[in-house]
Parts: structure tokens; sequence; C-alpha cells
């Protein structure tokens, strides 16, 4: 957020996110986990895809100029999509911010009218800063995709994905009045969304895969299994193919210098297992959707 004392007014990045919160049964304290005792399982987002977009429609972003004499907002700019970035308040009376859609924004910060845009490329979600050099002003954002929401959100935008493309090609743009530098937008990627094994367990190794998966993965590896972008998306991954590759990585510590951790501590490789039986399940749930939904040739 920012304050500008020009015009009395904080300028606040407001985030609408519906969700359901239910209590862990029988919670306890765990060295390295979240402890907040909410069971993610019964928050998690519907697989079937029109309820997913119908729940992604839910969430919304707001940029809300605050009047906190008056404690009334002033103006409000809405957006289709929560997750939007931090703001600037310059004393040139410009407010910048960046989305999720990828465009950089300045609005009037008296009025909030749209005085100029420009497209980064990418999700733009940091706080945007300025600074001079020898007389002349810059504004500069980062441009990219990552932070809390979409590790877990890759099923909570409402019009899908953003436009994703390696988490290492973020980038630092900045501008200045009369800048005749030209954004370069890298190609996206997206991996094969063929389930690496067919369909095993029962309904019961299932859902206890889901309830394991929900309270100890969502958080990185995305609601439902479906990836933010950010991290690996599992239901694709080569490593759930078997038990033992599987096991090699959530148990042995396989990536654990890559930043996936082992959880020999805190997971049985029953857990383990049943959490693999969930991710091929989820993977070929989502590949027949996919078939069915496509033209017929």
């Amino acid at each position: 957020m920012a304050f500008s004392p020009d015009t009395g007014l904080v300028y606040i990045p407001a985030h609408t996110l519906p969700t359901v919160y239910a209590a862990m049964d029988n919670f306890r304290y765990r060295p390295g986990a979240w402890n907040t005792g909410t069971d993610f399982a019964a928050a998690a987002l519907p697989t079937e895809t029109a309820a997913r977009i119908a729940a992604g429609a839910a969430s919304k972003g707001q940029l809300v100029a605050w009047d906190p004499v008056a404690k009334k907002a002033r103006w409000v700019h809405d957006y289709p999509n929560a997750w939007n970035g931090g703001v600037l308040a310059t004393a040139g009376g410009l407010v910048f911010q960046g989305a999720l859609d990828g465009k950089f924004r300045a609005f009037d910060a008296a009025t909030g009218a749209a005085k100029w845009e420009t497209d980064t490329g990418y999700p733009a979600q940091s706080g945007p800063v300025s600074y001079e050099i020898d007389g002349e002003q810059y504004i500069a954002v980062t441009a990219g995709w990552g932070s809390a929401l979409p590790l877990a959100g890759g099923v909570g935008s409402r019009d899908g994905a953003p436009r994703l493309a390696s988490p290492a090609m973020g980038k630092v743009v900045v501008f200045k009045i009369g800048g005749k530098g030209v954004l370069e937008t890298d190609e996206s990627f997206a991996p094969d969304p063929t389930p690496v094994a067919d369909d095993f367990g029962s309904l019961a190794q299932i859902e206890h895969g889901k309830e394991v998966f929900f309270n100890n993965c969502m958080v990185c590896h995305g609601d439902s299994v479906q990836s933010g972008g950010i991290v690996t998306d599992l239901r694709w991954a080569p490593a759930p193919a078997t038990k033992e590759t599987f096991a090699e990585v959530v148990i042995g510590g396989k990536y654990a210098t890559a930043g996936m951790a082992s959880f020999a501590n805190v997971l049985t490789p029953d857990d383990v297992e049943s959490v693999r039986a969930y991710i091929i399940n989820r993977a070929n749930e989502d590949a027949k959707a996919t078939a069915a939904a496509a033209p017929s040739p």
C-alpha cells in the first residue's frame, strides 16, 4: 500500500478470495509445518472445468483509494482477478500498480482515472519504486511469476493461469519519460499433459492421499494437483510414475538441494504411496476431461 500526503489518501491493493475454513481433526504441532490447525482439504476447489472457472470468478481484486479521515473509499479500480501488485504514489499526482494480467498502469491519484498502461508480458506483482539519476526520474517494477498465492492457486484464476514462461524468466522493467526500450516477451511453455501411469489404488487410498496431499503438498504444488506454474506440475512429472521413484524424492530427499525437502520425518511410506495414487488419479481424470472436451476431427 502507499500514502500520498498531497491527496491524503491511502492506496490499498485489495484482494477478495473466498475460501472454506475447517479445523483439522486431532491437530498437533509439527516442527517445520504451517501449524495453522486448518484442514486445507476441506477447502479443495472442484476439479470440473466449469466449476473451476466459477470458483475463480468469485475472486477479484481492487485498487482502493481510502480516505482515513472520512473513513470511506474515494475511488476504486476493479480487476477481474485477485493478487495484483503493490502500489506507489508519487509527488507527480500518480499511483502506479502492476497486475496479474501483466499490465503496469498509472492512475490519477485524486480521481482514479487511468492515465497510462503498458504490457510487461508477465504478472507484475511487486511494489514499484521511484528513483532519480542525474535529475531524471525512473519507475521500476519486477515482472514475473511468483509469491505465495500462485504456488497453491493453479486453478484460482478467472481466465485460467496467466501467460506463463519459465519462472526463471522474470525481469526488472524500468520506465522513464521518453524511454525508447522495447520489451521482449519470452516464449511460453507447457508440460506434456500425458499421465505417466494408469490409475491405481482403492477409493479409500486415494481419499487418504488427497487428505495428506492437501495438508502437506498443496501449498507448493497446487490445489487439486494443478500447479500454478512456479514449481513442477506433479500430474505430468516423471517422479510419480513408480513407487520407487516417488519415494526417492519425497522420503529420500533426492531433490532437497533444489528446494524439495525430504518428508521422511512427517509421512510414512504408506502416506507417500497414497499421495502418489491421488496424483495419478488426478492426472488421468484431467487427461480424460481434456480429451472429452476436444473437438471431433
